[in-house]
């Protein structure tokens, strides 16, 4: 799931749409379907906020619970090497309080 979410300008929350989860949500979803992994192994989906704000955009990976933060186009790669091996950009990982 990738957070989408936008929040008016100028919130003091910020919002992960203003910092580019959009194009993230766009580059995930092509890098799945170049890996020959969309909707075999996973599935991209846009929702609207992950009460991650301050460490967005943000993405949570099911079923393992794993929450990326600040990731950028840059990131891609190795979130979809992590997806595909079963492992976990610690770099990348926030500890979300749900």
């Amino acid at each position: 799931m990738v957070c989408v979410n936008r929040r008016p300008d100028g919130s003091p929350k910020g919002s992960c749409a203003e910092r580019g989860s959009e194009q993230v949500y766009k580059a995930l979803r092509a890098g799945l379907k170049e890996r020959g992994l969309a909707r075999v192994r996973a599935r991209v989906v846009s929702c609207s906020c992950l009460d991650a704000c301050t460490t967005g955009p943000s993405i949570l990976v099911e079923p393992q619970h794993i929450m990326y933060g600040r990731v950028t186009i840059e990131d891609i790669q190795d979130i979809l090497d992590a997806i595909e091996n079963g492992t976990v950009v610690e770099r990348l990982s926030i500890n979300p309080e749900f």
